[in-house]
C-alpha cells in the first residue's frame, strides 16, 4: 500500500561522545524523518568526537501532527528549537509512553556487531572514587544488581559491559526477554548505589555544596545557582574584565564560548547581569569549577567559604 505524504517517523535523539566521556547537559532532540538511518547519519558526518544518534523512532500516521503534539506537551522543557532538557533522565520514558498511547510502531534497526570496547570514562572516574561498588538497575519493576568493577566496567550475570546502554540492551533486556534490546540510554541516573540508595551521577554521592558569604549560609534550589552567585561576587570584587580573562567558564557574549560549549552545553550557559556563565556538570564538577574560580580571586577568600559536605 502506498504511503500517505504525512506518514513517517518521529524520533528522540541525543549527542554522545565517541570516547565515552560525559556530555552535560544531556538534552534530547525530538524531530521527524522519513528515513531514520539517513537522518541519523547526516548528523554525525563530522571528525568531531561529539556524534549523534537516535534513541528511539516510531512510525506514525501523521509525523507532523505527532511532532507538534510532543513539542507542545514538552514545551516547559524546551531549551532551543527541537531540543529538550533531560536532567532527570525521564524524557525517553515520557516520549515512549506517549508513542505507545498514540499507537506508534517502534522502528527496529538492523542489529550490528559490537565495535571494539571503549570503557565509559564516567564509570572509570566513579570506580576510582568509590572502588568496586554494587549498583541497582530497575527494569520492568524488578531490581537487578550490577557490579561496578575497579576498572570501570559493569558486571552483570557473568558478563562485562563497558557502557550503561550495552548493559541494558545486551545484558538485562536479553536476560529478561531472551533477545537484545534496541533502545536504552547511557545516562548514569538509571543506577542507584545499593548501600546508600543514592542515584549515581546525580551529585548525591559527593555530598552537598556549602557556600557561606560574610557568615551567611547561601541556599539555592538548583546547583547551578551556586556557580552563578559565586561568579557574580567575583565580578563585584575584581570586575568583569579580570574574571573573563582568568576564567574559561565566563564570557561577555554567548558567541565567545568555544563551539564545543555552544553545541553541547548551551542550555547550561546562564545570563548573569548581561554576561554569561557556563554551569555544566554534576555537583562535584560544579564544586571543582567554583573552587578553581575562587582561587583566582584571593580577595574573596576572607569573605567567602566554599566546601563540600
Amino acid at each position: 500500500m502506498e504511503k500517505k505524504s504525512t506518514e513517517g517517523y518521529v524520533y528522540i535523539g541525543e549527542h554522545y561522545d565517541s570516547l565515552g566521556r560525559p556530555i552535560i547537559p544531556n538534552d534530547k532532540k525530538i524531530g521527524l524523518t522519513i528515513d531514520p538511518p539517513s537522518r541519523e547519519s547526516s548528523w554525525s558526518k563530522t571528525k568531531s568526537p561529539y556524534l549523534y544518534r537516535h534513541i528511539k523512532s516510531y512510525f506514525v500516521d501523521d509525523m507532523f501532527r505527532v511532532e507538534s503534539l510532543l513539542h507542545a506537551i514538552l514545551n516547559s522543557r524546551n531549551t532551543n528549537g527541537e531540543w529538550f532538557e533531560d536532567s532527570d533522565d525521564t524524557l525517553v520514558d515520557d516520549f515512549t509512553n506517549f508513542m505507545q498511547i498514540y499507537g506508534g510502531v517502534l522502528y527496529v534497526p538492523e542489529l550490528k556487531e559490537e565495535s571494539t570496547q571503549v570503557t565509559d570514562q564516567r564509570l572509570v572516574d566513579f570506580a576510582k572514587q568509590m572502588g568496586e561498588t554494587v549498583l541497582i538497575r530497575t527494569y520492568m519493576g524488578e531490581d537487578y544488581e550490577v557490579t561496578l568493577t575497579e576498572n570501570g566496567l559493569l558486571l552483570f550475570d557473568g558478563q562485562m559491559f563497558d557502557t550503561p546502554n550495552k548493559l541494558y540492551n545486551n545484558g538485562i533486556v536479553k536476560k529478561v526477554k531472551g533477545v537484545r534490546g534496541n533502545s536504552g540510554t547511557n545516562g548514569l541516573s538509571q543506577f542507584k548505589v545499593k548501600s546508600t540508595g543514592k542515584v549515581l551521577g546525580g551529585g548525591n554521592e559527593f555530598g552537598n555544596i556549602t557556600l557561606i558569604d560574610g557568615g551567611e549560609h547561601k541556599t539555592f534550589n538548583y546547583d547551578y545557582e551556586y556557580v552563578t552567585y559565586l561568579v557574580k561576587r567575583m565580578v563585584e570584587k575584581v570586575g568583569l574584565d579580570q574574571v573573563v580573562q582568568n576564567n574559561i567558564w565566563v564570557c561577555k557574549n554567548m558567541e565567545d564560548f568555544p563551539d564545543v560549549y555552544l553545541n553541547n552545553y548551551k542550555s547550561a550557559i546562564k545570563n548573569v547581569d548581561g554576561y554569561y556563565v557556563c554551569t555544566w556538570g554534576n555537583k562535584k564538577q560544579k564544586f571543582e569549577m567554583m573552587r578553581k574560580s575562587l582561587e583566582l580571586v584571593p580577595e574573596l577568600c576572607d569573605e567567602l567559604v566554599l566546601k563540600m559536605e
